[in-house]
């Protein structure tokens, strides 16, 4: 899992800032492979003076009615992680929007975005 990531982040340390982990909220599997995505990022940085700002993102939230992570397990995730969540839909814009981006990005940076 992590060896691209690795690979990418040791050539260009500017990858380093800030990571959105994506994860579709109807492939209850793609929830379950946070944690190696997560460890990832960790060890690739664990000898890095800054670590990079994480964030969670639920996407595909447009197929609610077939939903398999919960809500909540989303939220568990980032308090135990103590990073920020956020909930998209790539497919109809539902919280994507260049406002909606840049406060993301915001808040990576100032560690003010909080799990919704």
């Amino acid at each position: 899992v992590g060896a691209l990531l690795r690979r990418s982040l040791v050539r260009d340390p500017r990858l380093r800032m800030g990571i959105l982990l994506v994860y579709d909220i109807t492939n209850y599997q793609s929830f379950e492979n946070l944690d190696d995505w997560y460890a990832a990022v960790k060890k690739v940085n664990d000898e890095s003076e800054q670590q990079p700002m994480v964030a969670l993102v639920g996407n595909k939230i447009d197929l609610e009615h077939i939903r398999t992570v919960k809500t909540d397990k989303h939220q568990r995730f980032c308090q135990e992680n103590n990073i920020n969540g956020h909930f998209v839909s790539a497919k109809t814009g539902d919280s994507v929007s260049l406002n909606c981006c840049l406060e993301m990005l915001t808040s990576l940076v100032t560690s003010d975005f909080h799990c919704n």
